[in-house]
Parts: structure tokens; C-alpha cells; sequence
């Protein structure tokens, strides 16, 4: 689904590749008012190191949509602390960011 899903949005190369440049500028465009993530995702994610997000046997998207959906959940601004659900999330969310 990772490949369909990329290559409709133009994230794909001719060869399979990720094509960082259409994503970065959807990272840009999507996350305007937030550059602090735009930052963290492309270091992060982009032009970071996927393994560490996903086991070696993975694809690189499904490798890259868990690197964005850490990045996205870790920076969000406010956390509902008194809800349990949430706070394991949060707790979750901040043992696995690399």
C-alpha cells in the first residue's frame, strides 16, 4: 500500500527509489506552521538513517511512514496527561524516538 500510495504522490523514482525532494517540499508545504518538525523529519527521516525504525526486512516507506508518524506524535504540543490512553502514548512515543 506504502508504493501505491507513493508513486500517486510522486515520491517514488523511476526505480523504486524514495524521491526526497518531492517529499521534503510536502513535508515543507504540509508542516508550514511548524518548521521546528519540518526540521526534525527531514534530519530525521529524509536524510536520516530508516533503519533504526523498523526491522532490516522492511521497505524503506514503511520504514520512512514509521520515522514521520514518531516525529509528528512527538512533537505534538499538547498531550491530555489525565487520559491514560494518551499518557502510554506519549510515554511510547518518547522511549522510541531515535
Amino acid at each position: 500500500m506504502e508504493i501505491c500510495v507513493a508513486d500517486k504522490k510522486g515520491y517514488l523514482n523511476d526505480d523504486g527509489t524514495i524521491n526526497k525532494d518531492a517529499l521534503k517540499g510536502s513535508i515543507e508545504k504540509d508542516f508550514a506552521d511548524n518548521p521546528t518538525l519540518v526540521g526534525k523529519i527531514t534530519k530525521k527521516c529524509i536524510d536520516g538513517d530508516l533503519d533504526n525504525y523498523a526491522p532490516q526486512d522492511f521497505c524503506d516507506l514503511h520504514k520512512l511512514k514509521h520515522c514521520i508518524l514518531l516525529q509528528v506524535f512527538g512533537s505534538c504540543p499538547e498531550w491530555d496527561e489525565e487520559n491514560a490512553d494518551c499518557s502510554e502514548i506519549k510515554d511510547l512515543v518518547e522511549k522510541c524516538q531515535v
